[in-house]
C-alpha cells in the first residue's frame, strides 16, 4: 500500500531538498525589483541582473559618463548646454506666436462690441 505524504505525516519522509555549497555570484547592490525586470523585459532592454544603466542618445548607445575623461565629459556638458538652449528658444518662439495669436483673437473681439 502506497501513502500520500500530507500535513499531519509529513515528518515520516526524508527531505530531498537541494544543498548548495558553492559560493555566492550576487553583486552586492545591483539587485532589480521584480517591477524594474518586468518594465526592462517589457522595453526590450536586457535582462542581465545588474543596475547598470544604459546610456541611450539618437543613433543609439552611447558611453557612460562615469567611464569618460575629463575633455569628453567637458565636450558632453557643452552639447547638452547648446541643446538646452536650442530647446529653450524654441519653447520661447512658441509662446510668442501663441501670445500673439490669443492676443489678436480678444482685439478681435473687443472691435466687434464697441462697433
Amino acid at each position: 500500500m502506497r501513502t500520500l505524504k500530507n500535513s499531519g505525516n509529513a515528518l515520516d519522509f526524508p527531505y530531498l531538498g537541494e544543498v548548495n555549497n558553492q559560493p555566492s555570484e550576487t553583486v552586492p547592490d545591483q539587485t532589480m525589483t521584480m517591477r524594474e525586470i518586468l518594465t526592462r523585459y517589457a522595453k526590450g532592454l536586457p535582462i542581465d541582473g545588474t543596475k547598470t544603466p544604459l546610456w541611450e542618445d539618437g543613433e543609439g548607445y552611447a558611453k557612460d559618463p562615469d567611464t569618460l575623461d575629463l575633455a569628453e565629459r567637458e565636450e558632453l556638458a557643452t552639447q547638452a548646454r547648446e541643446e538646452l538652449q536650442q530647446i529653450n528658444e524654441r519653447i520661447k518662439a512658441a509662446q510668442q506666436k501663441r501670445d500673439a495669436k490669443n492676443k489678436n483673437k480678444i482685439t478681435d473681439v473687443v472691435d466687434e462690441n464697441q462697433e
